[in-house]
C-alpha cells in the first residue's frame, strides 16, 4: 500500500512536469512566431551519416533574382508550428497517463494502451512530417525543388514506445485473465 502511494505521488509530479513542459513548448513556439528574426540563414548538407542520424538532401536551387525571404519565413513558421503541435500533443498525452495513474495506480488498462499507441504514432509523425512538409512547401513556394529526408533517434524512440504499447497490451491481457480467474 505504501509503495502504491509513492507511485501515485510520483505520477502526480510527472503529470505536472509534463503539462508544464507542454505549456512552455507552446509559449516558446508562440514567442518565436511572433518575434521572428528579420534575417534568414539556411544551410543544407548533402548526404551525411553519423552514428546517430542519416540525412539525404536533393535540391536544385534556381536564382531568379527575387528575394524569397518572406516565403522562407512562412515555410519555417509552418514547419515549426507542425513540430510544436506534435511535441505538445505527445507531452499532453503522457501527462494524462500519469494524471490517471495518480488517481488510481492500475497501469494495465486498455486506456493506457491506446494512449501509448497514440504517443508512438505521434513520434513516428514527428520523425517524418516536419521534414516532408518543409520539402513540399519549399518545392511549391520557392523556385527549384528540395527533398530532404533524415532518419535519427526519433524513429528509435517511436519504435520503443510501440514496443511498450505491445508489452502493456500483453499486461492488460494477463490482468484480465487473472481477474477472471479470481
Amino acid at each position: 500500500m505504501r509503495q502504491q502511494q509513492k507511485n501515485q505521488k510520483l505520477a502526480t509530479i510527472l503529470s505536472l512536469l509534463l503539462k508544464i513542459s507542454a505549456i512552455i513548448c507552446g509559449t516558446l513556439t508562440f514567442l518565436i512566431i511572433i518575434f521572428q528574426p528579420k534575417t534568414l540563414t539556411t544551410t543544407v548538407q548533402e548526404k551525411q551519416f553519423t552514428g546517430t542520424s542519416f540525412q539525404i538532401t536533393l535540391q536544385n536551387q534556381v536564382d531568379d533574382g527575387v528575394s524569397h525571404t518572406t516565403a522562407q519565413m512562412w515555410i519555417l513558421t509552418l514547419v515549426l508550428l507542425c513540430s510544436a503541435i506534435l511535441i505538445i500533443s505527445i507531452l499532453w498525452l503522457a501527462s494524462q497517463i500519469f494524471h490517471e495513474l495518480a488517481v488510481q495506480f492500475s497501469p494495465f488498462q486498455e486506456k493506457y494502451v491506446r494512449k501509448l499507441r497514440q504517443i508512438s504514432i505521434l513520434l513516428f509523425l514527428y520523425a517524418f512530417v516536419p521534414q516532408l512538409l518543409y520539402s513540399l512547401l519549399s518545392t511549391l513556394l520557392l523556385p527549384g525543388y528540395l527533398f530532404n529526408l533524415g532518419l535519427d533517434s526519433t524513429i528509435l524512440f517511436a519504435a520503443i514506445f510501440y514496443l511498450l504499447t505491445e508489452v502493456f497490451r500483453y499486461g492488460v491481457k494477463l490482468q484480465t485473465e487473472s481477474d477472471e480467474t479470481l
